[in-house]
């Protein structure tokens, strides 16, 4: 349907990422959790194993997180 289409577009939303013409990001608003408890923090840990390739010395960050 040619009314639901967008051209043109610099940024865009798809799924857990936000895509513009330089870069693949992460959406931001997914990093909001809290880390409240030892279950928290293992979330958490779960969670950001799918965006390890996207931040720069994940092992590094989940490493002190668990300590």
């Amino acid at each position: 349907n040619i009314k639901k289409s967008e051209f043109y577009i610099i940024k865009i939303k798809f799924f857990s990422f936000i895509i513009s013409i330089n870069e693949i990001a992460i959406d931001l608003e997914k990093t909001k959790i809290l880390l409240i408890n030892i279950k928290g923090i293992l979330s958490f840990n779960k969670f950001y194993n799918f965006y390890r390739k996207f931040l720069e010395k994940f092992g590094r960050v989940i490493r002190l997180l668990t300590i």
